[in-house]
């Protein structure tokens, strides 16, 4: 799955790439800074994370439904 978000809880708009292409992908993962002192909640993953679940939860409903995937590359 290859997303970019338009949301506050994500205040970079650049794409990322999720599961198994993102790790055949070679880019740098990104993660969590254990050791940082700011709040997990106010990282970008945090948004990220939540947002690429229900996009994914989505497109697996739609597929289901369609048996292909979008043509246009957007959900509704």
């Amino acid at each position: 799955m290859d997303l970019s978000f338009s949301s506050p809880l994500v205040r970079s708009t650049e794409r990322r790439v999720f599961g198994e292409r993102a790790l055949k992908s070679g880019l740098n993962l990104e993660e969590f800074d254990v050791f940082a002192r700011i709040g997990k909640a106010e990282v970008d993953l945090s948004g990220v994370l939540g947002l690429g679940t229900i996009a994914a939860d989505r497109l697996y409903e739609f597929y289901e439904k369609n048996g292909s995937l979008p043509a246009s590359g957007k959900l509704k």
